[in-house]
C-alpha cells in the first residue's frame, strides 16, 4: 500500500489547454448621410372663421353680398336700420338746421348793434351741443353697417332683407382668407420637425405646392399628441386634401439590424475593444440608444461612435470579456450596406 501511494504521489497534474480565440465578424461604424422624409395627410381649410353678429337689436336694410363671395376688409356685408335712431336721427338734424338759422340772425343783430356778444355767444354754443349730439347719433348709425374685419369668404348667411334681428344675432359667417392651412395631429416626438419650416413642404391633391408660412402646437385630443396648425400660402380658396412633408439630409450612424440584441429594458451591441500589443480584441456590452430605422439598418443615436467596431452577426453568442479575433471587416468581405 505504501509503494502504491509513493507512485501516485510522483502524478503530476495535466496540462489544462485554453481553446483558441474564435474568429468573427465585424462591422465599422461610420457615419452615413440619409435622406428621412415624414409625412401627414390633413385637409385644406380655414383655420380662422369669424363670426358677423348684429351690434343691436333693429331690421336688416340690405344684404351686400352673397352666399361664396369673396370680400375685401372694408366691404359692406349688411346694413341694418332701428326705427327709434332714424327718428332720432331726423329730429336731431332739424335742432341743427334751427340752431343754425338762430345764430345767423343773432349775428345779424350783432352787426346792426340790436345785440350783444353774449347772445351770440350762446346761440353759438347751442348750435356746438345739438352737432355734437348728431355726431354721437350718426356714429352709431354708421355702426349698423357692418363690414368685413378682414379677407375672406362668406358663408352662412342666417338673415335676409327685411329681417328683425335681436343684439348679438348672428348674420353670417367669415372664413378669414389669410388663414387658410390645416390641422393635423402629430406625436410630441415630431414636433421639431413641424417647427422646421425650411424642411416642410404642402402638396394638396390637385398637384399644387403651397408654401409654409408659419405653425403653431397645442394640446391634443391624446395624450403624447400634439394638435399642429399649420398655415399655408398659394391656392388656398377651396376645400381640399393636403400632404405636409417633412423632409432632409443628415448624417447618421447605421448598424446592421443583426448587430443589435435586446432585452427587455435595452438594446447593445458587442463592442470589440482591441488588446495593446495584440491581434486580439475583447467583446465589451455597450447599450446603445436606437434612432430611425432604414432598409439599410438602424440609427444608433448614442452609445457608440463613428470608427467602432463591432460584432457583425449573433452578439449573444459572444459574452462580454471573450477575446476573439476579427476575421475580416463585414464590409470589406460582403461589399454591402448595413
Amino acid at each position: 500500500m505504501a509503494a502504491l501511494l509513493a507512485v501516485g504521489c510522483g502524478d503530476e497534474e495535466p496540462a489544462v489547454s485554453t481553446p483558441p480565440a474564435p474568429s468573427v465578424a465585424a462591422w465599422t461604424v461610420t457615419a452615413r448621410e440619409m435622406e428621412t422624409e415624414r409625412r401627414w395627410t390633413g385637409r385644406l381649410e380655414p383655420l380662422r372663421t369669424l363670426t358677423i353678429q348684429a351690434p343691436r337689436e333693429g331690421r336688416v336694410e340690405s344684404i351686400g353680398v352673397r352666399e361664396g363671395d369673396r370680400v375685401e376688409r372694408g366691404r359692406t356685408l349688411a346694413r341694418l336700420v332701428t326705427p327709434d335712431l332714424e327718428a332720432r336721427l331726423e329730429v336731431l338734424r332739424d335742432r341743427r338746421d334751427q340752431l343754425q338759422a338762430e345764430l345767423q340772425r343773432w349775428e345779424g343783430l350783432q352787426a346792426r348793434g340790436a345785440a350783444g356778444p353774449g347772445e351770440v355767444a350762446a346761440a353759438r354754443l347751442r348750435l356746438l351741443e345739438a352737432r355734437e349730439s348728431l355726431a354721437e347719433a350718426e356714429a352709431l348709425d354708421r355702426s349698423q353697417e357692418l363690414r368685413a374685419p378682414a379677407p375672406g369668404a362668406v358663408h352662412g348667411i342666417r338673415v335676409s332683407a327685411g329681417s328683425t334681428v335681436e343684439r348679438g344675432e348672428l348674420i353670417l359667417f367669415l372664413d378669414a382668407g389669410d388663414t387658410w392651412g390645416t390641422r393635423i395631429p402629430v406625436a410630441a416626438w415630431e414636433a421639431p420637425m413641424i417647427q422646421d419650416l425650411a424642411a416642410l413642404t404642402a402638396t394638396d391633391s390637385r398637384g399644387r405646392t403651397m408654401a409654409v408660412d408659419r405653425t403653431s402646437l397645442s394640446a391634443g385630443v391624446h395624450e403624447g399628441f400634439l394638435l399642429a396648425e399649420i398655415h399655408l400660402q398659394g391656392d388656398t380658396d377651396t376645400p381640399r386634401a393636403v400632404d405636409i412633408v417633412h423632409r432632409e439630409v443628415r448624417s447618421a450612424l447605421l448598424v446592421p439590424w443583426t448587430a443589435v440584441a435586446g432585452d427587455r429594458d435595452a438594446q447593445w451591441v458587442g463592442l470589440l475593444v482591441p488588446e495593446n500589443g495584440t491581434e486580439f480584441h475583447v467583446v465589451e456590452r455597450r447599450e446603445v440608444t436606437l434612432g430611425e430605422a432604414w432598409a439599410e439598418g438602424v440609427e444608433v443615436l448614442s452609445g457608440i461612435e463613428d470608427g467602432d467596431r463591432i460584432l457583425r452577426y449573433e452578439p449573444r453568442s459572444h459574452p462580454e470579456g471573450r477575446q476573439v479575433r476579427i476575421a475580416q471587416d463585414a464590409q470589406d468581405e460582403e461589399g454591402e450596406s448595413p
